[in-house]
């Protein structure tokens, strides 16, 4: 992925078109048309994509131009400013990645964790606990009917109690 003169027109040619729409925007449709190359479309991709960081896809079917991109005027303008553009490509690589101090390294199955419970509990009032539980409305609704009747009950009671 090496940024060749060609690459470059064609960086310059793609930027040109970002630049005549309003919005720095452009279909990417319009993008494919413009590179005609579905190999060369790849890679000028990554490199304004990643490399340079002059377009953005900010929906499935547009690409946008970054400020880096906006102000871009010229590839020589950018590596005076810069120094140089540098392209090494390391995807997938792991150089420096590794840490291999033991007091840096845990193992996955040592590590503590708190999960987050999957939905928040909810905190009920006093009284909705109350009168969600049955048994208790059950019981009490049984005492209310004693006290509420309790002289008919006393006398049922008393009754029993003088004919033994």
């Amino acid at each position: 992925m090496e940024l060749t003169e060609s690459r470059k027109r064609l960086i310059i040619d793609l930027i040109s078109e970002f630049k005549k729409s309003d919005s720095y925007s452009l279909y990417k449709t319009e993008f494919n048309r413009i590179v005609n190359n579905e190999n060369e479309l790849k890679t000028v991709i990554e490199i304004l994509k990643y490399k340079l960081e002059f377009i953005t896809s900010p929906t499935k079917e547009t690409y946008r131009l970054t400020k880096k991109g906006i102000v871009f005027s010229s590839f020589e303008d950018a590596e005076s400013a810069s120094d140089k553009i540098i392209m090494n490509s390391f995807n997938n690589s792991t150089i420096g990645q590794f840490n291999q101090d033991s007091n840096f390294f845990e193992s996955p199955n040592n590590i503590k964790t708190k999960a987050a419970p999957s939905n928040n509990p909810v905190i009920k009032s006093r009284l909705k606990t109350i009168l969600s539980n049955p048994w208790f409305i059950g019981i009490s609704l049984a005492l209310l009917a004693a006290i509420l009747n309790g002289k008919r009950f006393m006398s049922f009671i008393n009754n029993m109690l003088d004919n033994f």
